[in-house]
């Protein structure tokens, strides 16, 4: 059987097998480093792949669209990079394009905004959406939002319920809203309170809203632009987080917000009956 040429030359082929020290002097300075692929993995790179024996073809994997030193930098094989290529081999990234870019996002409280408000709420049975909610959060999701939960949930500090109740509550919910085809980019939860329960849960922290903690903490998980974004909440605690964090804050008169009254440094406040109505605005305000 005659073999099928190889595409490098002899000098190549001597480098490609690490023999370099077999390579004359005035060779090696013209003689290309060597690939980490095959030579019928290099022709697929190529695109030559008629130029690779049938039989080699089902056994060729196809080339990554990396270069040959970004696989090995995205295997973890820096150590296989030569020295002069490191500083200009780019670790593939693995945020998706669009996370390059700041996001907007809508933050929203969750009892009393997205659910109805019932006290220190943490059974499945008792979760019930506002009406037209859900809806109103897939028109958000459409426009191009990124869409985070931030709750303040003491409940767990004073021994009402537990974490894990708080994350079964937020299992279900993120189930009920897959039915409307809308997908939570984050749920951040603070299980603090300042003067009540036990610690470690009975802390002065950052958390808990009116402080922008968890806001700032979705903005640097999620890259989030956060002048570019809104919190809505039915409380002041939701407005004041949302204006420490640089946002639009935007109260609803669901739950708490019913009965609130705005103090004067927040009485430009934009109000809404509930967030159907408040997710219109910040439709036209695109």
């Amino acid at each position: 059987m005659t073999p099928h040429p190889s595409p490098l030359t002899p000098y190549q082929t001597l480098a490609s097998s690490g023999r370099t020290d077999q390579i004359p002097a005035r060779e090696s300075e013209v003689t290309p480093r060597p690939s980490p692929l095959t030579p019928y993995q290099t022709l697929a790179s190529s695109g030559w792949t008629d130029q690779i024996p049938e039989r080699e073809r089902e056994v060729t994997p196809h080339p990554s669209p990396l270069t040959p030193y970004q696989t090995l930098a995205s295997s973890g094989w820096t150590d296989q990079i030569p020295e002069r290529e490191r500083e200009v081999t780019p670790h593939p990234s693995p945020l998706t394009p669009h996370w390059k870019t700041p996001r907007r996002a809508v933050f929203l409280d969750r009892d009393g905004t997205i659910n109805v408000e019932k006290d220190y709420l943490y059974r499945v049975e008792d979760f019930e959406f506002i009406p037209g909610v859900p809806q109103a959060l897939k028109k958000l999701q459409d426009a191009g939002f990124l869409l985070v939960v931030v709750t303040n949930q003491s409940g767990v500090a004073r021994g009402y319920y537990t974490l894990e109740d708080v994350e079964l509550l937020h299992r279900h919910m993120c189930s009920e809203l897959l039915r409307y085809g809308v997908t939570l980019a984050g749920i951040y939860v603070c299980p603090h309170h300042p003067t009540e329960g036990n610690v470690p849960f009975r802390q002065k922290c950052l958390c808990r809203k009116g402080k922008p903690g968890m806001l700032i903490r979705a903005a640097e998980e999620l890259n989030v632009d956060l002048r570019a974004s809104y919190m809505v909440g039915d409380k002041l605690a939701d407005l004041e987080a949302g204006y420490s964090a640089g946002c639009t804050s935007l109260l609803v008169r669901t739950g708490h917000g019913a009965s609130l009254i705005l103090p004067s440094g927040l009485a430009d406040v934009p109000v809404f009956d509930d967030l159907p109505l408040a997710a219109d605005l910040i439709m036209r305000l695109m």
